[in-house]
């Protein structure tokens, strides 16, 4: 229902650098692993007839994501918009793009509370456990700055969908 009142659904296909460009705009006010150009090339592109590779979209400056599909599930990777509305869209698109291919669902993580909340009464459904980010380092300093600190995961900063 709520997918049918947005009027504008267009997103158009973007390069790696200009999402990066996009990415980097935005504030993280968590700790994130910086996806620099050797990172980008290494994890995007397809590989070898097992991952079709990461596909990036943009609607505006305030909404885009990168994702891939694969069996039925339509992997978000990584994603920005301004509000719940605007998420509503990229999963519009998502779904017009691929329905016929018969998508199941569409997989992502949300490091936004607020957002994540309000999807919550929409009736997506939270994954059972949270990712667990392991840190070690001998460097004192820096494991008293980690205490307490939250990261920006994303499911391309993990193998567990590839």
């Amino acid at each position: 229902f709520l997918l049918k009142l947005q009027k504008d659904h267009s997103f158009f296909e973007i390069d790696c650098d200009e999402f990066k460009k996009l990415s980097d705009k935005k504030e993280k006010k968590a700790i994130y692993c910086d996806h620099d150009s050797d990172f980008m090339n290494w994890r995007y592109p397809a590989f070898k007839g097992y991952f079709s590779g990461l596909k990036c979209y943009k609607r505006n400056d305030n909404t885009f994501f990168s994702g891939f599909y694969v069996n039925g599930v339509y992997y978000i990777t990584e994603f920005y918009s301004e509000n719940v509305f605007e998420f509503l869209s990229i999963i519009n698109f998502i779904y017009s793009k691929y329905k016929n291919e018969m998508i199941l669902r569409i997989k992502f993580f949300s490091n936004i509370e607020t957002l994540s909340s309000k999807l919550f009464l929409l009736g997506f459904i939270k994954f059972r456990t949270r990712t667990k980010v392991v840190f070690f380092t001998n460097d004192e300093a820096i494991r008293k700055k980690m205490i307490q600190k939250e990261f920006y995961y994303t499911l391309i900063d993990s193998d567990e969908n590839i």
